[in-house]
């Protein structure tokens, strides 16, 4: 299916719960991970495009952390080794002071680059600012904004 996405002119394939996909034969979680992973990897270098996996992070993670880490990912291993990077949403924030989009708040999404194979890594104490419109669906560079001068 994704070979005749990208014969359609399709340049990303997103797979929004990598958890959600089967693997026969593998019944364990970090095994069914470590199939899919691979199998991703090979897809993406076959078809020469991105493929983004979002992936859960253990429950642990989300309690008493300042921030999170690539060993925070539900059956992290091998989905760390064939990465060519990892983003974690870390935290999403309300800013200081009212801003609208319309009658809907803008939010932060604080993104940290928990891995880069061809680049650097962020700080996870100096995020990369996105900015969120929730019920629009919209994410931007947080330095764009004109709704949202800080106070």
């Amino acid at each position: 299916m994704a070979g005749e996405h990208v014969r359609a002119g399709g340049r990303l394939v997103i797979l929004d719960q990598l958890s959600m996909v089967e693997a026969p034969g593998r019944t364990i979680g970090y095994e069914r991970a470590t199939e899919v992973s691979n199998r991703l990897r090979i897809l993406a270098r076959t078809l020469t495009i991105p493929v983004v996996a979002v992936s859960q992070v253990n429950r642990p993670a989300s309690k008493g952390k300042d921030h999170l880490t690539i060993n925070d990912l539900r059956d992290s291993g091998e989905i760390e080794n064939d990465a060519a990077a990892v983003l974690l949403i870390d935290r999403i924030e309300k800013p200081p002071g009212p801003h609208y989009s319309g009658t809907e708040p803008v939010l932060y999404m604080n993104i940290i680059v928990g891995k880069n194979r061809y680049g650097p890594i962020t700080d996870p104490d100096d995020p990369i600012r996105l900015l969120w419109w929730p019920r629009e669906a919209r994410v931007e560079d947080a330095a764009d904004c004109e709704v949202c001068d800080e106070t």
